[in-house]
């Protein structure tokens, strides 16, 4: 399992990029995230203030420590949207 690549499909939120920081601490390069192309907007339209306000100390942890590219555009989104997105939101609905 050494070899084996890992997605991670977390939420859009200080605690989901915390989440991935801690893999990629422990797994390095075998770590991707999913990044929806429309993430921008998904925050802007459907995203969740309290996933920030309830988050702030973890945001805090998070600046600045960092040199992921993932992490720094997450950072720069959350403080231009004040906005948090789960990923549930990115499953298919059928209907």
């Amino acid at each position: 399992m050494e070899s084996c690549p890992i997605l991670h499909w977390g939420d859009y939120d200080p605690v989901g990029i915390a989440e991935y920081l801690r893999l990629t601490q422990h797994c390095g390069d075998r770590v991707q995230t999913y990044i929806p192309n429309n993430l921008e907007l998904l925050l802007k339209r459907h995203g969740k203030r309290k996933l920030i306000t309830d988050q702030v100390e973890i945001l805090g942890r998070l600046r600045g420590r960092s040199t992921n590219s993932h992490v720094a555009r997450m950072i720069e989104l959350f403080d231009k949207y004040r906005r948090g997105l789960e990923q549930e939101l990115l499953l298919p609905t059928t209907e």
